[in-house]
């Protein structure tokens, strides 16, 4: 089994970014499942005593859930999320993760330095996984922050 973990509330960022809008009304699951959405980290990795009792195993699976959320617990926030992020460069560099790094990032308000993530994916020729009218994710990303400052800068 395995535990992932995001902020929820990236994924609609994302979509507003990429002007995804009606993906706001999408389930839940959405948002761990679906195409066009921010990846989650890894938090856990175990395995139970599989039986024949499909009610056991349920329950066993909902303990080990319920303990590792407890565990994860102190890794809960926006700091401790860029970390775990951070922490797997391979996978940001890939792309897989980079979306989730530059979304969290901006929702935290720091602008700076998605920037300088979007520039340095740009550089390397990363996409971040989705292709965008824009390009790739970086370029749509940077475009997006770059816009955003010239708002603020009108008024």
């Amino acid at each position: 089994m395995y535990m992932h973990i995001k902020p929820m509330g990236i994924d609609p960022l994302f979509w507003d970014l990429l002007g995804m809008p009606e993906n706001r009304r999408k389930s839940l699951s959405f948002r761990g499942l679906g195409a066009w959405t921010c990846r989650p980290v890894e938090f856990a990795y175990g395995g139970i005593e599989d039986g024949m009792d499909a009610a056991g195993t349920a329950r066993r699976i909902v303990e080990w859930a319920d303990q590792e959320l407890e565990k994860a617990r102190a890794d809960l926030t926006t700091d401790r999320f860029l970390d775990r992020l951070r922490a797997a460069p391979e996978q940001v560099e890939r792309g897989r993760l980079s979306s989730s790094l530059i979304m969290t990032l901006l929702a935290a308000g720091r602008e700076e330095e998605a920037e300088q993530v979007c520039n340095e994916a740009i550089k390397r020729g990363a996409s971040g996984g989705f292709y965008p009218a824009q390009g790739t994710f970086p370029m749509a990303a940077l475009e997006h922050i770059r816009a955003v400052r010239a708002g603020r800068a009108k008024h």
